[in-house]
């Protein structure tokens, strides 16, 4: 994935029509050694990110590379530079205002060119970059390094498929990650499980085996 970022809603470069998408992301599947690229090493400021960028430096290298598990859990803010790496099967619950498109800026695209059907070509163009809007957005008073990741990171381990059914919480607003955008909770194990109500929109995805809904 390029090297991305999301704006707070507020961000006063959004249009009428745009929304800030601030995400997270639930870790199925990786191969070894994978990861995510989340926030920014030590001594990364605005200049320093930009002169990389206009030189087309491997941006990867002032980020902080997370090697993840099964079962590892996000919360994505809004203002933080962030990278799924190759390797990495993860599902993505985003939050967009109703009505309104959510929208990414595009820091770094690893250098890559495409023809026009979009497939990877050294002949082809480069994807557009949005580096203002992402410089402009981005927090950099974020932690740095390892501290930025125990602040978002939930390491919930591998699924027991085997069991009675349960319901473990990832983030909320008491959630074991805080988050005032999501609540987000994984169910595992057979059987049945009688879900609060919860007064709005609530989406399901089915990762492995079958679920039946009732109400």
């Amino acid at each position: 994935l390029s090297v991305q970022i999301h704006p707070d809603d507020r961000y006063p470069g959004l249009a009428a029509s745009e929304s800030g998408k601030p995400e997270c992301w639930y870790i199925v599947d990786r191969s070894p050694s994978c990861g995510l690229y989340l926030g920014l090493a030590d001594g990364v400021d605005k200049g320093r990110m930009r002169r990389a960028l206009e030189s087309g430096a491997d941006v990867s290298a002032m980020m902080v590379f997370v090697p993840v598990e099964p079962g590892d859990f996000f919360v994505i803010e809004p203002g933080t530079p962030h990278a799924i790496g190759r390797g990495v099967t993860l599902v993505e619950p985003q939050r967009v205002m109703p009505g309104k498109r959510g929208v990414t800026y595009r820091y770094w695209d690893w250098n890559r060119r495409y023809d026009a059907q979009g497939n990877v070509s050294a002949d082809g163009a480069p994807r557009a970059l949005h580096v203002d809007h992402a410089l402009a957005v981005t927090d950099w008073n974020l932690p740095r390094g390892p501290s930025i990741v125990s602040r978002i990171r939930h390491r919930a381990g591998a699924p027991k498929l085997d069991g009675t059914a349960r319901l473990d919480r990832l983030c909320g607003r008491d959630g074991p990650v805080k988050s005032r955008d999501f609540e987000v909770a994984r169910i595992t194990g057979t059987g049945k499980l009688v879900l609060e109500p919860a007064g709005k929109l609530r989406g399901l995805t089915v990762v492995s085996g079958t679920a039946r809904l009732y109400y």
